[in-house]
């Protein structure tokens, strides 16, 4: 998997993390289950909006990297991924939409 595939794929999986956690007010009324808690970001994915500022944190075996990324996503088929920090990647970007990246 390149570098890039691994970013995208962390980002993405970032933003499902992020709507989990957005969706807690609601989840501390009802029985919190591994399936809910799925469920609600799923349903929260497919169906919502998405827009902010994500930090990650790259490690590998030789090094480590902070990525500062900026992303938006239209339910589960739009999604757009702006590279904002390093430096030397900033400007960079992803764009999928349906299957295609």
């Amino acid at each position: 998997m390149s570098t890039r595939s691994a970013l995208l794929t962390l980002a993405l999986l970032g933003l499902v993390v992020i709507t989990g956690l957005a969706l807690g007010q609601t989840l501390r009324a009802q029985p919190s289950t591994a399936e809910l808690i799925l469920e609600c970001a799923r349903r929260n994915w497919v169906e919502g909006t998405f827009h902010g500022t994500i930090r990650m944190d790259l490690f590998r075996p030789d090094y480590s990297k902070e990525y500062r990324l900026e992303a938006w996503t239209s339910g589960s088929d739009k999604a757009f991924i702006r590279v904002l920090e390093p430096k030397e990647e900033s400007g960079s970007g992803y764009l999928k939409t349906g299957d295609d990246l």
